[in-house]
Order: C-alpha cells, then structure tokens, then sequence
C-alpha cells in the first residue's frame, strides 16, 4: 500500500492521523510506518522508518526556512543556463538565466555588487551578469590564460579566480579595475583543477580532480604554496567551499570535511541526503551546505550548525548542475 498526502506544512496530530489512515490502524497501535517528508519538486530525507508487511505510508510536507533575500545560483550544463532559487522559497520555480555567451557553464560566483560571474568550460571565458539590475548582459572575460575553466570564486577585495584544467593554473582578475589580468597560480600540485575557494584568512583552496587533493595558496603573501591536503579519503575532488569558522568542506566521491583552523585534521564525511555524483559546494551564512549533484539533476541541502543533517532536495529547473554558490 502507498498513500500520500500532501501540504504545504503539517503538524504533528495531522502526520498521525495520516498514519493511521495510511496503515489502516488505530494511533495506538504499534504499526511500523514509514514517513517521508517530499514535494513533487522538494524532498526531504526520511524522519524515521519502520516497515509493517512490506508496507509504507508516505506523508509530503515542505520544509519551512527562514526567510531571506538571498539567492541560491545554480550552474546546469545541459542546458547552458543558471537556475536562480530564493532561499525564502526553495520550493518554488527558479529564475533562469540564458544567454550571455554561457556554454556547459561550471563555476557561479557572486562579487559585493551583485555582478555574477560565470566559467564556461567549453568557451575558454567567463561571463558576466549584473544581478542586481535584471540579471543585465555584461561583457565577458575571453582573454589571458582561460583554458578549459572549471569552478571560480570571488574574494572580499574583489579578485576573482578562475581554475583553469587545461592548463593547470588559477586565473585571476580585478574586478575593481575592469577585470584587470593579474599574474596567474601556477605550481603548487595543481593537476586538473576544478573548484576554488578563499577563506577568511585569505587561504586559496583549489581542488585538483586529477590527483585527488586540495592544493592551498596564502594570497596574502604572493599566493605562497602552502602543503597541500591529500589522502584522507579525497577520491576526485572537484569544488571545494569554506565557512567561516574555517570547516573546508570538498566535493568528491561524498563530501569531506577539513577543519582548517586546527591543521587541517579530517572531520566526518557528509554522506546520504540524496549525494550523487556531487559536483559543486556552497555555503551560506546561516550554515546550509549546498551540494550540485550532477548525476540525478538536483542540489542537497544540509545543515552543518546540527550535525550536517540533511534538510531536502532541490530538483526543479536543474539539469546536471556544476557550480553552485550563495549571495
């Protein structure tokens, strides 16, 4: 038997009741039920399960979030176009942004003015949108090293990054002063780098998809080569993100956690809440993970302030999703 029922929030007498008439017992019985929390675009992973003769009840509930003026960007490379969800409603359908020369577009970054910056992997450029006056056309950046770009981030004094898996290097450019070329990252154990990420003390973080590492530059200081971090359970990395307590979280086979505020030591890996084939990393300022999952077209929500439980499952308007990021 399969029942659901759906609405936009349920509380805790109605889920009974559902359960009841879904398992066809009394509320005192001790039937094992099964409850799934899911929209037809919105899922939430399961808050418990029991089974009663192979049978399920399923009850559907959208998760409440706290609202908020920012805006989840979200890269989808089979259909040349980023997916823009408010995060006061990640329910509902997302804005979509075309054109602009994007092309199996990987990397999103936002900068202070609301100008977002997207790496187009099979054009060697980045294009640039001003959010913040209708997602209006601006000049792309086609020049000086591009070569096969992958993930970029912008950092607080407005350099932008660029990983360049062609050629094994980091771009950069001041988006201060006309997207001026500055002197690219080379070295350092880049092989087949992917996602970028800067953290608060200025740490470049890179992820190498190549040799399963994180490669680390101080651009506080010249982008010295800092030791890499490898091993401890990388296998493809391919974005990285930082939060602001300094937890490095990778995408790769599930998504590791590094704390590098205490040398890097390796914390439990995120796993489950719908990972599959996790492609890119973002977090935002209240705590939520947002992990692409470019394999089942949809992007998991976790929260890190609790112990990285899952929250849900974001699958309308995305098409194998790269690049995701938060502004």
């Amino acid at each position: 038997m399969r029942c659901k029922l759906r609405s936009r929030f349920l509380g805790a007498a109605t889920i009974a009741a559902a359960l009841t008439a879904c398992s066809g017992r009394s509320s005192g019985a001790k039937a094992p039920i099964s409850v799934t929390l899911s929209d037809a675009r919105c899922v939430t992973p399961p808050i418990g399960w029991v089974d009663r003769r192979h049978e399920y009840a399923f009850v559907s509930v959208i998760g409440k979030f706290t609202p908020s003026t920012a805006k989840l960007y979200v890269a989808n490379q089979a259909d040349n176009t980023v997916s823009v969800f408010d995060l006061a409603n990640l329910c509902a359908a997302p804005t979509m942004i075309s054109g602009g020369g994007l092309d199996d577009p990987h990397g999103v970054a936002v900068d202070a003015s609301g100008k977002l910056y997207v790496a187009n992997q099979l054009r060697n450029s980045v294009s640039v949108f001003d959010t913040a006056h209708g997602n209006v056309v601006l000049a792309a950046i086609t020049r000086d090293g591009l070569d096969f770009p992958q993930g970029d981030t912008v950092a607080p004094n407005g350099k932008l990054y660029v990983a360049n898996a062609g050629s094994n290097s980091v771009s950069i450019f001041d988006t201060t002063h006309g997207n001026a070329v500055l002197p690219a990252i080379t070295g350092g154990g880049l092989n087949g780098p992917y996602g970028v990420a800067v953290g608060g003390s200025g740490k470049l973080y890179v992820a190498n998809a190549n040799n399963s590492s994180v490669s680390i530059f101080d651009t506080a200081h010249g982008n010295a080569a800092l030791p890499a971090i490898t091993g401890k359970g990388l296998n493809g990395t391919v974005d990285v993100a930082v939060d602001p307590n300094g937890k490095l979280y990778v995408a790769n086979d599930s998504v590791s956690v590094f704390d590098t505020a205490h040398g890097n030591a390796t914390l439990p890996a995120i796993t489950g809440g719908g990972l599959s084939g996790p492609y890119g990393v973002a977090i935002d300022a209240r705590g939520k993970l947002y992990v692409a999952n470019t394999k089942n077209s949809s992007v998991s929500v976790f929260d890190t302030a609790h112990g990285n439980a899952p929250l849900m499952v974001i699958t309308r308007g995305l098409k194998h999703p790269a690049g995701v990021t938060v502004h």
